[in-house]
């Protein structure tokens, strides 16, 4: 009986596509590659903080925006190719030697300023434009 069930299963196998679905083909949206301490997309590339995990909040079709977040959850750093609502404990604006205007926002604790000033000053100057 087993043996059946083994013949049939394999037999089945048989039937299944060898390609892959269209919708695996084409998937929307911008190219974001993450590296051990390097995210790079289209039109930058920066390094993010030593244990910190990387959160992409723009949907496909918008351009890039990524959130780097503290393994605490205390401290967050947002880069994103559009402008972002106030409201930040910290703001800036770069713009890139290719021109790629780049807009970054970060929220941190007070007692933990020390510790983000460190974080932020490495992501900004370790922005750069994509090679």
């Amino acid at each position: 009986m087993t043996r059946g069930w083994l013949c049939l299963l394999l037999l089945l196998a048989g039937c299944l596509p060898v390609t892959a679905p269209p919708q695996l083909q084409h998937t929307p949206g911008a190219f974001v590659r993450v590296d051990e301490r390097r995210l790079t997309a289209p039109g930058f590339q920066v390094q993010y903080p030593p244990g910190w995990r990387i959160v992409r909040t723009s949907i496909a079709a918008d351009p890039v925006q990524v959130v780097f977040v503290a393994p605490d959850e205390a401290l967050t750093i947002t880069l994103s190719r559009v402008p972002l609502p106030a409201g930040a404990a910290r703001r800036t604006t770069r713009t890139l030697a290719d021109g790629t205007r780049l807009y970054l926002a970060g929220q941190y604790p007070p007692a933990r300023a020390a510790d983000f000033e460190a974080a932020w000053r490495a992501v900004l100057q370790s922005l750069a434009a994509a090679p």
